[in-house]
């Protein structure tokens, strides 16, 4: 068993090396655009689409990889117990009137699910203390008959500071540029981001309703049964089947270009090198491929 993990941590050490790398290429392709005289905007933004999905890549690795280490106020501990404390420990120290309440029948839940539900509890509870005037706090964790369900509240007003907000070029993928307003920028920004993929992961769901005039509330659903565990959440271009090598760009010989094929196992690595080549006029990706075969 030892030994699996250990040549696993090595797997994950070498695949975070390859994905900085991948970021590291990137990065010279934008240095190469942003030193033309005539800038190609579209290049800038596919690159830097691409070093963020790279690093949410990497962002998962590491905590999945950290999954792996016991959360030291679970040991010991049920999940009951530990939540039911750490609530009770913030209430205590911000002052707040609160209220713990658990119902259904106490399962025995996957080590990773603890972890996770624990993880979001313990977010929440550290963002009631950003919110402003908070005097009640509410936790309740239900044991239903197919999954289990937590949830947070506060009264508290989040802050109006300008410096609070999050800056655009951290939203989540796919929200098409839309700028949330308050009520929305804890589903679409911040902490709650990698919790909520890592839920949907699970089959369930992570939801944030904050409203200026009446608190937050944060809850969580997740199904006893998770069928997608182990399966690594990455973006599918780095899943999908290897880009076959595909015909070069130009049937003609052009003497003054050199046609490269580019080889990689990893997709992101593919995908990092063939920007930075293709930033260069005298040479032409004629394609990809995922080995040597």
């Amino acid at each position: 068993m030892q030994a699996n993990n250990t040549t696993s941590q090595i797997n994950a050490h070498e695949h975070l090396l390859e994905m900085l790398s991948a970021i590291l290429l990137q990065l010279n392709a934008l240095q190469t655009v942003v030193h033309n005289d005539k800038p190609d905007l579209n290049a800038m933004r596919n690159g830097l689409a691409s070093m963020e999905q790279i690093t949410r890549e990497a962002i998962h690795e590491i905590r999945s990889s950290s999954d792996e280490i016991p959360l030291p106020e679970l040991v010991g501990f049920t999940l009951v117990e530990a939540l039911s404390h750490a609530v009770e420990e913030t209430a205590e120290r911000l002052r707040l009137s609160s209220r713990v309440v658990f119902s259904g029948e106490e399962r025995t839940l996957p080590s990773y699910t603890e972890r996770l539900l624990y993880r979001i509890a313990q977010e929440a509870l550290y963002q009631v203390q950003q919110h402003i005037n908070a005097r009640k706090l509410r936790f309740t964790l239900n044991y239903g008959h197919d999954e289990v369900q937590i949830s947070i509240e506060d009264d508290g007003i989040l802050p109006t500071d300008e410096e609070e907000t999050p800056v655009p070029h951290f939203r989540d993928a796919g929200d098409n540029g839309h700028t949330p307003g308050r009520n929305e920028l804890s589903t679409a920004y911040g902490p709650y981001i990698d919790l909520r993929h890592r839920v949907e992961h699970l089959g369930g769901s992570l939801e944030v309703n904050a409203q200026p005039e009446q608190g937050t509330r944060i809850q969580a659903r997740v199904p006893y049964a998770a069928p997608n565990v182990g399966a690594q959440l990455i973006a599918p271009s780095a899943t999908s089947n290897p880009t076959p090598p595909s015909a070069p760009v130009n049937e003609h010989p052009i003497t003054a270009h050199i046609h490269v094929l580019v080889v990689d196992n990893q997709a992101v690595s593919r995908a990092g090198l063939r920007r930075l080549l293709e930033s260069y006029p005298d040479l032409d990706v004629v394609g990809e491929s995922a080995d040597g075969v």
